[in-house]
């Protein structure tokens, strides 16, 4: 048996890495760091989009470099899942006062929100964090949220409101419809 060569190294050099164990339950601000459209692996007809959503180190210093993630079953034969899917989505965007149409999510990106995680414990899986609802930062993070385990942020900034919000309308927003470009779903496009 023979290993690798890898050069040098000193474990005394580098950090030990870090079994990070699951949240507390609670309302968390978080940012959209990073997503991508997923293929379910038993459904060929289907495919979420997955969330990457980062702490906000503003709100909980305690916490940075912490994420969790969101599956948006977007794409799905179940009508009721999608419903529910495009609900989660039409959240975010309230949340972060985005109420425009996009087929792009990247307008998503680096905006405060906030995340309530419960804790998941499936069969089979570790114990992790689940998102259930998003809202407003200022609504559930900080001072005078309604609930939280979140110390208060060291720059409090609203996240931006869209005009129509701040005179109480709710403009429609709208996802690309399914099977976009040229009747393919998102997921099978050609690159």
């Amino acid at each position: 048996m023979t290993g690798q060569d890898i050069g040098a190294f000193d474990p005394n050099a580098q950090p030990a890495g870090q079994d990070f164990d699951p949240l507390p339950a609670g309302w968390y601000a978080v940012r959209i760091t990073k997503d991508e459209v997923r293929a379910v692996k038993d459904n060929p007809n289907a495919a979420y989009l997955w969330l990457q959503l980062e702490i906000d180190e503003n709100y909980h210093p305690e916490l940075k470099g912490r994420t969790v993630f969101d599956r948006l079953n977007l794409w799905n034969p179940n009508e009721k899942t999608v419903a529910i899917a495009k609900r989660s989505l039409s959240a975010i965007c309230r949340a972060v006062g985005y109420m425009q149409a996009f087929s792009n999510t990247s307008v998503l990106y680096g905006k405060t929100l906030a995340a309530k995680l419960v804790l998941r414990a499936d069969p089979g899986y570790e114990e992790g964090n689940e998102v259930k609802r998003y809202d407003a930062v200022t609504a559930r993070v900080g001072p005078g949220a309604v609930a939280g385990p979140a110390s208060a942020p060291r720059s409090a900034i609203a996240p931006p409101v869209h005009p129509a919000m701040a005179q109480g309308q709710h403009p429609a927003t709208t996802l690309p419809p399914q099977g976009a470009q040229g009747g393919q779903a998102p997921w099978k496009r050609q690159q």
